[in-house]
């Protein structure tokens, strides 16, 4: 017995557990690198179990011990100054006599060192992960700023070269006076372009300018009953020309039910204008574009815990046009950004998808892009039959 005593104050860290795992013996080097004496340890019921920290099951353990099978696993020993050291142990069952109950014989290996660089490696992986993060996103807003401006200096100055160019040539008809019949449908015809030229840089700005208000939450809504039906309607009908030039069906289908939703109806009317404008841009011709409106309900909080679900009306714009990529469905509605399928040659300053964004949050509503099964893109919006109170999800994924 003086041998195995010996054994154990000689060892680098070696604990005797009864059949219950609490500690009979512990040898003198790990109890005074943990800076206690070693009745300190042993006379406390319960001390391995309070005062360590692994993470494997007591169970796991005890179901190999009782087997007959050595127990290899981490864990950490707190030390006198309540700071972890971490050790391997290795525990294996001994039968001391045929008289008394089962012990076990658990030996440790010092790893503190090695556990706490690999923690500090860990959080610096970490840390660096989340720089890669905030760098790419930098990246992709600078990204998203030039690809705005390349865009929005196209959209301003292509209207304004034609305004310059246009009164130019205005001018110089009245170098001859009276004017000639000639002279005066040139004219007339010059400030035709003038007009339309002003008129679509006056659109333009009116975006970047809807935008920033609705974004400072500047934009106040005139929220009155409204049958989204008709509104729907009021679009295909407006679009129903464009539609015919390119042999596209622009269909709408006919609700069952009164779809009577409190919302701002300019605003919303601008948001199916967007939706159904890019449709029709981007679906080929001889194809088809469907409008679908339903009474539904969707959980409208963006927290894990949000589980209640509103009640409230759900439009689809379905196309059959280019598509836009899987990784691309959220990404379209940031402002200033554009599909890679349909941004080349396409024009435009892409804040129309931006803005609708922001009007249907500004109405705490839903608004999302899907593929489509049969090709092309659905792009969805809910908006509830009542205004709540909810912290509105600004990342627009699609609901699940």
């Amino acid at each position: 017995m003086l041998d195995f005593q010996q054994a154990i104050n000689h060892a680098a860290g070696m604990i005797v557990f009864d059949s219950d795992f609490n500690i009979v013996q512990i040898n003198e080097n790990l109890s005074s690198f943990l800076g206690f004496k070693q009745a300190e340890i042993t006379d406390v019921s319960d001390y391995y179990l309070n005062n360590t920290c692994y993470d494997y099951s007591i169970d796991s353990r005890q179901s190999a011990l009782l087997a007959g099978l050595p127990w290899q696993a981490e864990i950490a020993f707190i030390n006198e100054q309540g700071q972890l050291n971490w050790f391997v142990e290795s525990i294996s069952p001994i039968q001391v006599s045929q008289q008394e109950r089962e012990q076990y014989i658990g030996l440790y290996f010092n790893i503190d060192r090695e556990k706490k660089l690999q923690q500090q490696l860990t959080k610096a992986q970490a840390d660096l992960s989340k720089l890669i993060q905030v760098k790419n996103a930098a990246e992709s807003a600078k990204k998203s700023n030039s690809e705005f401006f390349a865009n929005i200096s196209h959209e301003l100055r292509t209207p304004m070269h034609a305004i310059l160019s246009f009164t130019h040539l205005s001018l110089k008809q009245f170098k001859n006076s009276p004017l000639s019949d000639e002279s005066a449908g040139k004219l007339e015809s010059f400030l035709h372009n003038i007009e339309s030229s002003a008129n679509r840089l006056l659109s333009v700005l009116n975006e970047v300018l809807d935008l920033s208000k609705l974004e400072a939450g500047k934009t106040q809504l005139q929220i009155t009953e409204h049958d989204i039906s008709l509104l729907c309607q009021q679009i295909c009908n407006e679009y129903q020309g464009r539609a015919e030039e390119k042999n596209i069906k622009l269909l709408i289908s006919q609700a069952t039910e009164n779809l009577i939703i409190p919302c701002d109806k300019n605003k919303i009317l601008q948001v199916l204008s967007n939706l159904v404008s890019n449709a029709i841009n981007y679906t080929t011709d001889n194809k088809t574009i469907q409008l679908e409106m339903e009474a539904s309900q969707l959980v409208l909080g963006k927290r894990a815990e949000d589980k209640i679900k509103t009640a409230g009306v759900l439009v689809s714009v379905s196309d059959q046009g280019v598509g836009i990529p899987e990784d691309e469905l959220n990404t379209v509605f940031d402002k200033f950004m554009q599909s890679s399928k349909t941004a080349s040659g396409s024009g435009g300053t892409g804040l129309g998808l931006s803005i609708s964004r922001q009007i249907i949050l500004a109405h705490q509503g839903k608004i999302w892009a899907e593929q489509s099964p049969t090709g092309g893109t659905v792009f969805k919006f809910f908006l509830p039959d009542s205004i709540i109170k909810f912290d509105a999800d600004s990342s627009v994924p699609a609901p699940r």
